[in-house]
Parts: structure tokens; C-alpha cells; sequence
């Protein structure tokens, strides 16, 4: 196998994987695992950085971001970026519903869609 067809791959596995929330760094960080999220994430991270550099440091960046969103939905720092499109609350930190991991991770993936232009 020659290095590009590694490379190439390694990206088909890395696009496979970042399909699914967990690879990309949201979690349910109410009852999940934040250990097993850093296994994720670094092998996510050797995957990525065999793709190029690049690769890896938008990964880093973007799992990173949205693990600490999760996080902070979970411990009571939530913000108008958590709620729901739909939700009456209008982003109010105390809303129930912009706790929610499903609430929640149903508006992280309408707005992926939406910035993917699906």
C-alpha cells in the first residue's frame, strides 16, 4: 500500500466516523463518560493527523469545542446557543428542555445540517 493510499484511507475511515455525534465530540455529559470521550478523541486525533496536519488541528478544535458545549449545557452554563430552534424559551439558561441531551443534540444536528447546506 503506497503512503497516498493510506492517506486515503485513513479519510475514508475519519468521514465515516465523523457521522456520528460521539466522534465529533457531543456527548450525553450528564451520564456518559468524559475518559472514554479522551479515548475518542485521541483516536480520533492519530486517525486525523495521519490525513495531515490540518486535519488534526480542525479536528482538535472542533471536538474539543463541542465537548466543552456539552459540558457546559450539563453544569448549568448553558446560553442561547443550546436551545432549541423551536423552544418557547427563547434560550433561557433555566429551561429544562435546552438541558435535555435528545432536546440538545437534535439542535446541534439541525444545525449542522443547516451550516453543511443540507
Amino acid at each position: 500500500m503506497t503512503k497516498e493510499e493510506k492517506i486515503n484511507a485513513y479519510k475514508i475511515v475519519f468521514d465515516d466516523l465523523q457521522k456520528f455525534d460521539m466522534f465529533c465530540g457531543r456527548y450525553d455529559a450528564k451520564n456518559g463518560s468524559k475518559q472514554l470521550m479522551h479515548g475518542i478523541s485521541a483516536v480520533m486525533e492519530v486517525i486525523a493527523s495521519t490525513i495531515s496536519d490540518e486535519c488534526h488541528d480542525a479536528f482538535v478544535e472542533e471536538f474539543l469545542k463541542n465537548m466543552l458545549e456539552c459540558e457546559e449545557a450539563f453544569n448549568g452554563n448553558n446560553d442561547s446557543r443550546f436551545a432549541c430552534d423551536n423552544c418557547v424559551c427563547k434560550g433561557k439558561a433555566d429551561c429544562k428542555n435546552c438541558r435535555d441531551f435528545d432536546h440538545f443534540i437534535r439542535k446541534s444536528v439541525v444545525k449542522r445540517k443547516k451550516k453543511a447546506g443540507s
